[in-house]
Order: structure tokens, then C-alpha cells, then sequence
């Protein structure tokens, strides 16, 4: 009888810390898969950030090239009409 109580209750235990060791695997788990998406997501930004930079970059060269191509328009109109 006392072999069977102890058979018992070393099972008990062996399931006891079984089920404590998924928790913690789990736990780590999500913990490392948390820190995969916050590094994902902070990657994501910057890589955001970086593109909205070289387009805005680029609209204001656009905008410069525009600006310096009418005042040169405006330069030559000026000169036909005071030649005529």
C-alpha cells in the first residue's frame, strides 16, 4: 500500500512540475515573441520615417527646379518684352 501512495504521489509531481515547466516555456515564449514584433514594428518606423524623408526631399527639389525653371521663364518674357 505504501508503494502504491508513493507511486501516487511521485506521478502528482512529475505532472505538478510538468505543467510548471510548459508555463514557463510558454512564458518565455511570448516574452522573446514580444520582443520580435516591438523590434519589427520599431523597424517598420524608421524605415517609414526614411522613405517620407527622401520623398519630402524630393518634392523639394521638384518644387526648387519648378521655382527656378518659371523665374527663368519670367526672366526671358521680361527681356522679349523690353526688347520689343
Amino acid at each position: 500500500m505504501n508503494n502504491i501512495s508513493l507511486s501516487i504521489l511521485l506521478v502528482l509531481v512529475g505532472l505538478f512540475v510538468g505543467i510548471i515547466i510548459v508555463f514557463v516555456i510558454n512564458y518565455f515564449k511570448e516574452n522573446l515573441a514580444s520582443k520580435k514584433i516591438e523590434a519589427m514594428i520599431e523597424k517598420a518606423k524608421k524605415d517609414a520615417d526614411k522613405i517620407k524623408r527622401d520623398y519630402l526631399l524630393e518634392a523639394k527639389e521638384e518644387a526648387h527646379r519648378l521655382k527656378k525653371e518659371t523665374e527663368k521663364e519670367n526672366a526671358n518674357s521680361e527681356n522679349k518684352a523690353s526688347v520689343e
